[in-house]
């Protein structure tokens, strides 16, 4: 078994992305107080029980694992530039799996063009061969992680369930812009738009293009509670005939409340329509289905509790546009002023393909995970960790994949 290195079209075009985004930096007024960046390091071991979830393979096998994450910041109050980037490898000591890469390059900007308009646009690239359960995914960095602004509307580069199993690159070039309007203090309008170009060497795999365009409006009812709707469309062009393409419309009702002074909930539900067209294999499709996106998250000085889900049709690598069921629970408290518990419950559905339901059955995948740190100072902090990571589907039996580990994190630049 193997685990295929990144294609020679990934790197060229996470150079590019890179070279967009130092320019962007370099656009924006020097200031020492505005400034800031530096480089977090992570290195690891963890003994792993079929870290793919491939089918038949339930070996336990050792493995090292070392992160490079760099980071830089500039906000003066009215416009904010960020840039980071994620450098993973992880090597094994047996089964017979290659030595695992994986990348990404994020760039942001968010500009207050006046009191009622802000601007902002995000991209980013990625590619990896990881099967997400990865012991240093997301761990890097200081207790508190480094000091980035939250640009709104961030790339979340998703986690497509149907190549679980299924050894390979999954590769991706993101971009989104939108706009956040003001009309007085009751009204606001959000408009945005994405692409995505998504590619895989995954044997079998579609790559695929998708491009799309939402708005949200809101009134403000009273100082706890805004209603309003979503409204948008996607559309995702396939690079080979098997899968055909699709458009989704989508509208939305919407409600933002705050519930006490901890608590909030943002939570959207209607219905999204959807258009396969057709293949040399299958008719023309169109399907109707029920969409949610709802948060209830609660916040204070030492703890976060939140819970999300959405339920949409989504693009994926095997079987074309599929109705997609996401749930997500993460807890994280600050034990003491040195240490901070983390744990985490996900669990993704990727309903059965309208394209050939039997060929491209449901797939379930449950993910536990649970991390322990210390920080020993303001520059180094260790972590244990472990993961459960499970995926049912009716055609196939794969054994779990358990993860522990421990590893230490090094954050050089500013001080925190």
């Amino acid at each position: 078994m193997s685990v295929r290195t990144m294609s020679f079209a990934a790197p060229a075009r996470l150079a590019t992305c890179g070279t967009l985004a130092l320019a962007a930096l370099a656009a924006a007024p020097a200031g020492a107080q505005a400034l800031q960046g530096g480089v977090d390091v992570s290195v690891g071991a963890e003994v792993s029980s079929n870290p793919y979830l491939e089918q038949g393979a339930s070996d336990v096998t050792a493995s090292g694992s070392a992160r490079v994450f760099p980071w830089v910041q500039y906000d003066n109050g009215r416009t904010a530039y960020t840039l980071d980037g994620s450098f993973e490898g992880r090597a094994f000591t047996s089964g017979g799996y290659d030595f695992e890469d994986n990348y990404s390059l994020n760039a942001g900007i968010s500009h207050r063009a006046s009191e009622r308009l802000t601007l902002r646009a995000r991209t980013g690239i990625f590619s990896t061969a990881s099967s997400f359960s990865s012991l240093l995914a997301g761990v890097s960095g200081p207790i508190d992680g480094p000091p980035l602004p939250t640009v709104p509307n961030p790339i979340d580069p998703g986690e497509d369930v149907t190549v679980l199993g299924q050894l390979g690159r999954n590769s991706a070039l993101l971009f989104s812009a939108g706009a956040d309007m003001t009309f007085d203090a009751r009204n606001q309008l959000q408009v945005s738009g994405d692409f995505r170009d998504s590619w895989s060497n995954r044997p079998n795999a579609e790559d695929y293009r998708s491009y799309g365009a939402q708005s949200r409006f809101m009134h403000v009812l009273d100082q706890s509670t805004s209603i309003g709707t979503d409204l948008s469309y996607q559309q995702t062009d396939y690079q080979q005939a098997t899968a055909g393409d699709a458009r989704t419309i989508s509208t939305l009702g919407s409600l933002s409340h705050r519930l006490g002074q901890y608590w909030t909930l943002d939570a959207s539900a209607g219905a999204s329509f959807t258009r396969i067209d057709p293949t040399p294999a299958s008719p023309e499709l169109d399907f109707t289905s029920f969409s949610v996106r709802a948060n209830l998250c609660s916040r204070t000085e030492r703890r976060g509790l939140c819970f999300e889900y959405r339920r949409q049709p989504e693009p994926s690598a095997f079987g074309g546009v599929r109705n997609s069921d996401n749930f997500d629970f993460s807890f994280d408290q600050r034990v003491s002023q040195r240490d901070r518990l983390s744990l985490g419950l996900g669990f993704v559905r990727s309903g059965e393909s309208r394209i050939d339901p039997v060929a491209f059955p449901k797939i379930d995948y449950l993910n536990l995970r649970g991390q322990f740190r210390r920080q020993f100072s303001n520059r180094v902090s260790a972590f244990v960790s472990g993961t459960l990571s499970r995926v049912d589907r009716p055609d196939v039996e794969v054994d779990p994949s358990v993860t522990v580990g421990a590893g230490i994190t090094v954050s050089l630049g500013r001080p925190q």
